[in-house]
């Protein structure tokens, strides 16, 4: 019974352990980002490219890369900040707003993902909702109610972000 409780003790403790050093490095990278977009710099570069039915306008600076980009067919615009730590990716934000609240800067639903030494530890998606629906109950599918592009998914994401750093850098 005692040997029983310890090794559950000790699971845990490991357990917990490794979650609050990823937490851990989860703020450490947010505060670099913090830094980074505190101290841009000048603007190193200005690209305007086409990925699939993407138009891209892309602006490079010394430890980040900020991309407009914009679905021509579904008019879908997305913000993407790509932030560096010695030439390595530590975070990706790609923000969308909602289509059918224009007017609210704070309807938007935000993608956000952290690397340590170039591999993905961590990926939050999160709804903003707009400040004038604050107390009322909310529906159960929000990307769909809110009008966001269900087909905007993490991994296209993804994908698409790697394609904007690949063009940006050469």
């Amino acid at each position: 019974m005692i040997k029983s409780l310890i090794s559950l003790l000790l699971i845990l403790i490991t357990f917990c352990g490794f979650s609050q050093s990823d937490k851990g490095k989860i703020r450490e990278i947010e505060i670099k980002s913090y830094q980074i977009e505190s101290n841009l710099g000048k603007r190193i570069k200005t690209n305007k490219f086409v990925i699939d039915s993407a138009q891209i306008k892309s602006d490079k600076y010394q430890n980040k890369l900020s991309a407009e980009i914009k679905f021509k067919e579904s008019g879908n615009k997305l913000t993407a900040n790509i932030y560096f730590d010695a030439d390595k990716i530590i975070l990706i934000k790609i923000k969308e707003p909602s289509p059918y609240f224009k007017t609210y800067e704070d309807a938007e639903k935000q993608s956000e993902f952290y690397f340590d030494i170039g591999k993905s530890i961590d990926k939050k998606v999160r709804i903003k909702i707009p400040s004038v629906l604050h107390g009322v109950g909310m529906p159960n599918n929000l990307d769909k109610e809110f009008g966001y592009n269900q087909d905007l998914t993490t991994e296209y994401l993804m994908k698409l972000t790697e394609k904007i750093i690949k063009i940006t850098t050469e």
